[in-house]
């Protein structure tokens, strides 16, 4: 059990939202930060003044004051930084994916089952949103047959910064694994196989010459079959589209509604906000307070965050092989 949370955050984009749910906190507080561009970092310490700035990564691992480090460095730094935190004995948060390769999952998992005091969770945020804990209460005694879930990502430029410089970056594990998690979260169920296809077609004449659509079938033990999309090339507002098929509804999230459809043919609408993005602060806060309390558990589990990352790493696999893999 930790009294005070110490963190350090590496990488100021999407760990600008890390930093402010573990300020949050109470008696947590981020105390340092690293960015490859020095100029974010100062740009921080000139709000915050009293925060260090770390000049490259080993010093972090090496101060022994420091016990959560924030990793939303870029995909392909998370490995390297994940076997880190877990040699030093530092918990640690980190940005989806854990890693790019089955090969540096298995290494992670055995390294974790040697290190048990150190704990982790993977940012996959959408399970605090309220519309999707209606949708899991609503289906838990529901026969579902059928779901669809797309990653509606609108932001087609990002496409051209980092992503395109890194060798192992894909759609799957940038955009896809939300959905892979959300829906096996709420239907408490895991796929047994996986069969991908992909394309480029929108980004072959551009610098981002990997796969910028994958539509990912998954299949349950029990019949049911789930497709998922990871579009990055959408023209339309970002958004996380759902569509759940019962014996006795049809739930839905789309982009400008939400909604639920009786067997009678009646639509109800759903008054629930979404998204609701304070309430994605959550997930984090929940962690901290199971580093403090060991009776609090966090929100998504290391089990599950190691199994969310074997199903995006087996689509993958499928992807490169055009075959159906079992996970």
């Amino acid at each position: 059990m930790i009294k005070k949370i110490k963190a350090v955050v590496i990488g100021l984009g999407v760990g600008l939202k890390h930093f402010e749910a573990i300020n949050s906190c109470k008696n947590s507080k981020v105390v340092g930060v690293f960015d490859l561009n020095k100029k974010n970092s100062i740009l921080l310490k000139d709000k915050y003044p009293k925060l260090k700035i770390f000049n490259n990564e080993n010093e972090i691992f090496k101060d022994k004051n420091i016990n959560l480090v924030s990793i939303a460095s870029y995909d392909e730094d998370h490995f390297r930084q994940t076997l880190k935190c877990i040699k030093s004995g530092k918990n640690f948060i980190i940005e989806k994916p854990i890693c790019t390769t089955k090969k540096q999952l298995d290494e992670i998992n055995k390294l974790i089952n040697k290190n048990k005091n150190v704990k982790f969770i993977s940012n996959l945020p959408l399970r605090t949103e309220p519309i999707f804990k209606f949708f899991k209460k609503k289906i838990k005694k529901e026969k579902v047959y059928y779901i669809e879930a797309d990653y509606l990502w609108g932001r087609y430029k990002k496409l051209f910064e980092w992503r395109a410089k890194s060798e192992d970056y894909s759609v799957i594990n940038g955009a896809a694994i939300h959905m892979i998690d959300i829906l096996i979260w709420m239907l408490d169920l895991k796929p047994t196989h996986v069969f991908t296809s992909s394309n480029n077609l929108i980004t072959k004449k551009t610098i981002f010459k990997k796969n910028s659509f994958s539509i990912i079938l998954l299949y349950f033990k029990n019949g049911l079959i789930a497709k998922i999309t990871a579009n990055a090339c959408s023209i339309t507002p970002h958004n996380h589209n759902i569509s759940i098929y019962s014996k006795n509804y049809t739930l839905k999230n789309e982009i400008y509604d939400r909604y639920i459809i009786s067997k009678k043919g009646k639509k109800n609408l759903l008054n629930i906000q979404y998204p609701h993005k304070d309430e994605r602060k959550k997930l984090i806060r929940s962690f901290i307070h199971s580093l403090m309390d060991i009776k609090k558990k966090p929100l998504i589990s290391m089990d599950e965050t190691f199994f969310i990352s074997k199903v995006c790493l087996a689509a993958i696999e499928s992807e490169k092989k055009l075959k159906m893999i079992k996970i």
